[in-house]
């Protein structure tokens, strides 16, 4: 075989595993994108996550601008044990992982 054969069959082959890993990544993205479809939290869940929090900040205690965290990051999960009241800055600083 001439050595441009062998180069030839190397770079399709390098092609190959490439355009693999890309498919891995896209599949990945789109099992991840899915995840973090946020779901809406009903009036009567929040509700009950509120009057369960006292209707105030877990961290800070504060009873303004409330807003319900995702425990696992993960806004399709709308159980009620993953679901906590925090104020709009303790929510910021969760996301920020501060």
């Amino acid at each position: 075989m001439k050595p441009t054969t062998y180069l030839t069959i190397l770079i399709t082959i390098s092609i190959l595993i490439f355009i693999s890993i890309l498919i891995q990544r896209f599949k990945r993205w789109l099992k991840k994108r899915k995840q973090k479809k946020r779901k809406h939290i009903s009036e009567e869940v929040r509700g009950l996550i509120l009057e369960g929090a006292n209707n105030e900040c877990i961290l800070c205690k504060s009873n303004t601008s409330l807003e319900i965290h995702h425990r696992d990051s993960i806004p399709s999960n709308n159980k009620l044990d993953n679901l906590i009241v925090l104020c709009h800055d303790c929510h910021r600083k969760q996301r920020m992982n501060i």
